[in-house]
């Protein structure tokens, strides 16, 4: 998963329609697997058939010998966030804070809630130029190997 690489070829191919899963390492062969397995279930449940059947493509390509056997089949999901994982609700959060609010005091860590986004992130970006760490939570958990902002550790 290299996203230099990806951009490269999008900005230099005439490929316009790029699809880079979130979890393009090892992770996306399982995702691979659920996909056609999903994909051969919608298949069946529109032809009225409880079994399920991998058809071979047939395309005028000269290179079809080449084609996956999946390479007709469409599913109708769609993986279109990387935010797939748990979300905490506000009890929740609070809770756990207050569970665990003597071992973070003797770490030397406070917990804030900042309601305002503006105020949170002048605070947030103070924090971090008086050589705080930050650990920042909020959504529902990102999916693959890059944190994308709603589970990280912030630093300089």
């Amino acid at each position: 998963m290299n996203s230099v690489a990806n951009g490269k070829v999008y900005r230099r191919t005439p490929f316009k329609k790029m699809y880079c899963p979130a979890a393009a390492g090892d992770a996306g062969g399982a995702i691979g697997a659920a996909a056609l397995v999903q994909a051969q279930l919608d298949k069946s449940a529109e032809a009225g058939s409880s079994e399920i059947e991998v058809g071979s493509s047939k395309t005028e390509d000269s290179d079809s010998q080449f084609r996956s056997s999946i390479y007709d089949l469409r599913s109708k999901h769609s993986l279109i966030t990387a935010y797939l994982g748990p979300e905490a609700t506000e009890a929740e959060i609070h809770a756990l804070i207050d569970w665990k609010k003597k071992e973070i005091a003797d770490a030397g860590c406070t917990v804030s809630y900042v309601g305002d986004e503006e105020e949170l992130s002048e605070k947030t970006a103070q924090a971090i130029a008086d050589g705080k760490i930050i650990g920042w939570f909020q959504g529902r958990m990102e999916w693959g190997p890059r944190a994308l902002g709603n589970r990280s550790i912030l630093a300089d």
